[in-house]
């Protein structure tokens, strides 16, 4: 599990850049359509995401779509956190990425020697991930 972990790391920096980038190209104070626009544009890019996993085969090609879903995920999360910048929007983008890495990392498993190890160990990144989410929250 261990070049797992860090693969998993990787997943979890990369989505994260990614949903501090989205949300810096987004104003706060966007109208009602520019959401929307931008909601749709997402699912967009998740089309074509999905298109491009098509290409591969096997795990690969699960562990791809489920990359692409999560980072759809995660910048719905993101862009609803720009449009309503309220604190509770701002740990379901937290959680978001959490079950997004979690979903890769559950995935990355199905290659690996022991799957019931990894998958627990997937698990328990996530549960603290999400518990330091919601920690931001309370102590806010």
């Amino acid at each position: 599990m261990k070049s797992n972990s860090i693969n998993s790391v990787s997943r979890l920096i990369l989505l994260t850049g990614f949903v501090a980038f989205n949300s810096a190209a987004m104003a706060e104070n966007m109208s009602k359509s520019q959401y929307q626009r931008l909601e749709n544009n997402l699912e967009t890019r998740y089309e074509s995401a999905q298109e491009r996993c098509d290409a591969l085969k096997n795990n690969a090609k699960d562990i791809c779509m489920i990359e692409a879903k999560g980072r759809r995920d995660v910048s719905k999360a993101a862009l609803k956190a720009s449009f309503e910048p309220t604190l509770q929007n701002e740990v379901d983008v937290r959680i978001a990425v959490a079950e997004a890495d979690y979903a890769v990392a559950v995935e990355v498993c199905d290659d690996s020697k022991d799957k019931s190890l990894c998958k627990q160990q997937a698990l328990e990144i996530k549960d603290k991930a999400i518990a330091n989410a919601r920690a931001v929250r309370k102590t806010s």
